[in-house]
């Protein structure tokens, strides 16, 4: 019964300020597009401080939950993303960079709330002003987390997505290059394994798939400087997605050239692969891009 009433002290200094931290960020992307010009969000019902719009049960509560009980010494989790038209924005290249701005300046915001509340906690009683020390110290810091890790992508998804996609390629290469040198070096049969068919079949498709998706990226790149938004939005899941998937390809191929010296850490390819897979993950599962591509394809948004 002990153990049990701790769990529910513990989850109750930790829920509150996260469902608080989460709903004013995503809310204020939602308020901010909408005051630029957009109303996607507001149409769909996210520009509210309703904590039921914007937590995802799983990433929100289920998942950090988890790990925290498990006394993990990182804690991990997401919301659902607020959907932005930045093609409807008044002025798009300076609107998408005040909508990502956002989430961000609200949890700083938070966070100086929270620093700002420790003053009142001398007039609460015993032991309300432990447990509302404690709910502000974990709104502190979860605040100033939320601000600072959002602020690294400041640019809004599209962006985000382009620059995976580049470093995906970067990482392709690497692999490539690293299986070149090295099928030249390694030998077998007395010969050179460059040497064999199959090995330049292997490095031709890893060398095809690299042009290709940083073909893919530098189209990416032009539709954004022309401000070609509409394009860009499904061109950045396509070079992310793309690029995503060619990494992991290409660099399990490296290993494959390495043999079993591929699967050792005195060489660079296992950790290139362990990368690429990263890049399937983050900024948006390959599924997920599949899906915004697919609904382009089928619901083509109209200028």
């Amino acid at each position: 019964m002990g153990q049990l009433s701790n769990m529910l002290y513990l989850a109750s200094i930790w829920v509150i300020p996260v469902v608080i931290a989460v709903t004013f960020h995503e809310a204020a992307h939602g308020f901010v597009a909408r005051f630029l010009g957009d109303e996607t969000a507001w149409k769909l019902g996210r520009v509210s401080l309703n904590p039921l719009r914007h937590i995802d049960p799983f990433g929100t509560i289920l998942l950090p939950g988890l790990l925290l009980l498990a006394q993990s010494p990182f804690l991990f989790g997401y919301a659902k993303p607020v959907p932005v038209n930045f093609r409807a924005l008044r002025n798009p290249r300076m609107g998408m960079v005040l909508v990502a701005a956002a989430g961000p300046a609200m949890n700083i915001a938070l966070a100086i709330v929270a620093a700002l509340g420790f003053h009142l906690i001398g007039y609460l009683p015993a032991p309300a002003n432990q447990w509302a020390a404690l709910n502000l110290k974990n709104a502190l810091i979860i605040n100033a987390i939320l601000a600072v890790f959002n602020l690294f992508p400041l640019p809004p998804l599209d962006g985000g997505r382009i620059g995976i996609a580049a470093q995906a390629t970067g990482i392709a290469q690497g692999a490539f290059e690293a299986a070149l040198k090295y099928s030249k070096e390694r030998l077998a049969f007395g010969h050179p394994i460059a040497e064999f068919q199959a090995i330049q079949f292997m490095l031709a498709d890893m060398a095809i798939q690299i042009e290709a998706a940083r073909a893919l990226v530098y189209e990416c790149a032009r539709a954004g400087d022309e401000s070609d938004w509409k394009r860009l939005n499904v061109l950045a899941s396509m070079a992310k997605c793309f690029a995503s998937d060619m990494a992991m390809k290409v660099t399990t191929d490296a290993v494959q050239i390495f043999g079993g010296y591929g699967y050792i850490k005195e060489y660079p390819v296992e950790k290139l692969m362990r990368d690429a897979k990263l890049f399937q993950i983050y900024e948006g599962t390959s599924q997920i891009q599949r899906l915004v591509i697919a609904k382009e394809i089928f619901l083509p948004k109209s200028d």
